[in-house]
C-alpha cells in the first residue's frame, strides 16, 4: 500500500501589515496571509482554508470589541467572522454577487455591533452579531458608485473619504438616500486616513496632519511627517515616518511615544 500524506499550508511573513487581538490570541496580517500567536505559549501558526478560512488572500482584519469577534475580509469578496468561542461564520453574499467592479474592502471601521466597510462602490454595513450584510450605501449623485478609501464615525456622524472629497451624513438620517450625504473639499496629495476625535475631524494628506473646522482644513504643524492615523478608545495616535508613535491630545498637544510601549499594550496579559 502507498503512504497517505497530509497536506499543510506554509506561508512566510516578514512584515506585519495589521494586528488585532481576540482574547489570548493575537492575529496578524502579512502579505495577504493570516497568522495567529498564542500569547500564553508564544506559538505562531499560519492560517489557511485548511484551518477553516473561506479563502487564501486576506484583505483586512478588524476586531469588534463589543462582541469580542474578528472580521476577516478577502480579495474575492468573501468574509469570515471569528467569534470568541473560536467558531468561524462565513458571509458570502458579496462573493456570490454578479458585478464587474472590485469586491475588495478598502477600509473597515467598527462601531457598536456593526462594521462599516469602505468599498469601491460605496459603503457596506455588516451586522457582526447576525453575520450578515445589513445595508449598502451608494453615496454618489443619483446613487452612483463612489470609491470610499477611508471611513470614520463619531457618535452622530459618518465620514467617508474619497479621492476627490469628504462625504458625511448624520447617522440618524436615511443613509441609503444619497441626498442626505454632503461633501467637503479635501487637501490634495497622498491620503493617510481620517478620524473623528474630540468633536473634530482629522486627516492626513500629503504626509501632513489637518483638522477640519467648519468648511476649511487647517494644517497642524508637527516635527515629523505623518503616515497615518489610529484611534484606540478615546485616544488618537499619529504614525509618523520614522521611529515612535505620536499621541494627539485634546488640546492638540503632540507627544512622542516609543514603539515598545505600544507593543506592550497590545501583547500584555
Amino acid at each position: 500500500m502507498g503512504q497517505m500524506y497530509r497536506w499543510r499550508a506554509h506561508n512566510a511573513f516578514s512584515e506585519v501589515d495589521e494586528v488585532e487581538m481576540l482574547g489570548d490570541t493575537v492575529y496578524g496580517l502579512s502579505s495577504h496571509s493570516l497568522f495567529m500567536v498564542d500569547k500564553r505559549s508564544s506559538e505562531v501558526k499560519t492560517l489557511s482554508p485548511l484551518d477553516g478560512l473561506s479563502a487564501s488572500n486576506v484583505n483586512h482584519i478588524s476586531y469588534n470589541a463589543n462582541l469580542n469577534s474578528l472580521l476577516i475580509t478577502y480579495q474575492n469578496g468573501q468574509m469570515d467572522i471569528i467569534t470568541s468561542d473560536g467558531a468561524t461564520h462565513n458571509i458570502s453574499d458579496l462573493y456570490l454577487k454578479q458585478m464587474s467592479g472590485s469586491k475588495e474592502v478598502n477600509d473597515i471601521y467598527m462601531q457598536g455591533e456593526k462594521a462599516y466597510l469602505g468599498m469601491d462602490f460605496g459603503i457596506m454595513v455588516i451586522n457582526m452579531r447576525k453575520f450578515e450584510i445589513e445595508s449598502t450605501y451608494y453615496i454618489g449623485d443619483e446613487s452612483s458608485d463612489v470609491a470610499v478609501t477611508h471611513l470614520a464615525l463619531s457618535k452622530s456622524r459618518i465620514y467617508a473619504l474619497t479621492t476627490d472629497a469628504l462625504y458625511y451624513a448624520n447617522l440618524s438620517d436615511n443613509l441609503m438616500d444619497y441626498t442626505y450625504w454632503h461633501q467637503r473639499s479635501i487637501p490634495k496629495g497622498e491620503q493617510g486616513g481620517i478620524e473623528a476625535y474630540n468633536g473634530q475631524v482629522y486627516g492626513v494628506f500629503n504626509r501632513f496632519l489637518y483638522r477640519l473646522a467648519d468648511s476649511f482644513w487647517t494644517r497642524i504643524d508637527l516635527s515629523t511627517r505623518s503616515r497615518s492615523l489610529c484611534k484606540t478608545g478615546d485616544e488618537l495616535y499619529i504614525l509618523p515616518y520614522g521611529q515612535g508613535v505620536c499621541r494627539l491630545y485634546k488640546n492638540e498637544e503632540v507627544k512622542l511615544q516609543w514603539p515598545d510601549k505600544v507593543y506592550s499594550a497590545i501583547l500584555k496579559d
